[in-house]
C-alpha cells in the first residue's frame, strides 16, 4: 500500500515525525492492515487554515499515495497543546479532492 502523510505545518520546526514514522515502520495502529507500506511522502498542510492541503494532496495521489494519513498532531492534539482548530476545515478540503476511504484520520 502506498501511503502519504500530511502533518501539521507549526509541529514541522519542533517534531521531526519520527513517532508517526516508527508507528509505519512497526506497522501499528491505523498501518497494522495495510500490508506491505511504501511511503509516497510527507509533507505539511501549508500553514494554517490548512491553505494548501487540497492542492497537496492531489500531488500526491498523482504520485501514487492510495491512502493519505492525517497526522494525530492534527487530529487530536498528541503533539501540541490542542489539535488544530482547523482539522475539520482540512478534512472537508481532502474529501474534496479524495474518497473518504482513502483517508486516515491519525497516526497515535
Amino acid at each position: 500500500m502506498k501511503v502519504a502523510i500530511i502533518r501539521c505545518f507549526k509541529k514541522e520546526e519542533t517534531c521531526i515525525a519520527k513517532p508517526c514514522l516508527e508507528l509505519i515502520k512497526q506497522r501499528k495502529n491505523q498501518f497494522s492492515e495495510l500490508g506491505e507500506i511504501e511511503l509516497v511522502g510527507l509533507i505539511t498542510c501549508g500553514d494554517c487554515p490548512g491553505k494548501k492541503v487540497s492542492i497537496r494532496a492531489q500531488n500526491l495521489i498523482d504520485e501514487g499515495a492510495e491512502k493519505i494519513i492525517l497526522t494525530s498532531c492534527l487530529t487530536k492534539g498528541s503533539c501540541r497543546e490542542d489539535k488544530c482548530s482547523y482539522v475539520d476545515n482540512i478534512k472537508d478540503s481532502l474529501l474534496s479532492v479524495i474518497d473518504e476511504d482513502k483517508l486516515i484520520f491519525e497516526t497515535l
